[in-house]
């Protein structure tokens, strides 16, 4: 069975070690991050970003680390950094409809992701995501 279970700030130095391992994966993998993996502990310990642990048969999975954005009319709950660890699937339909009902109690109405990965394109509508937008960049 699959769980979703947020994390109070007064149990996160129980579960850092955790997310910590995941959050540097994901800067190996991926390169320099656009905050440290500090920088995401304070936004955590400050109640900026709400983290979600996964588990399965009550054995840890991974994590969500979420972003609120306000947008006209909306809040949307944005999956910032999510981690999975390796031979397990994070993505599951399971785990989908259980963070709705997370992001719900956040009184979001709108969830969002943004992933540089081509894959996403046609892995997103699987689970029911449509694409909101696309983004442009250029470096200075």
């Amino acid at each position: 069975m699959i769980s979703l279970k947020p994390v109070l700030v007064s149990g996160l130095d129980i579960v850092w070690p955790l997310v910590e391992e995941g959050l540097r994966e994901i800067e190996r993998k991926t390169g320099p991050q656009e905050e440290t993996v500090l920088e995401v502990r304070s936004g955590i310990r400050a109640g900026i970003y709400p983290l979600l642990l996964v588990e399965r048969d009550r054995k840890y999975i991974g994590f969500i680390v979420g972003k609120f954005n306000r947008v006209p009319h909306n809040l949307e709950f944005c999956i910032y950094k999510g981690y999975k660890v390796k031979g397990d699937r994070l993505v599951d339909p399971e785990i989908l409809l259980q963070l709705k009902t997370v992001v719900k109690q956040y009184k979001c109405t709108i969830i969002t992701f943004y992933s540089t990965r081509k894959g996403w394109e046609r892995q997103a509508p699987r689970y029911g995501f449509s694409r909101g937008c696309t983004q442009y960049r250029m470096e200075v």
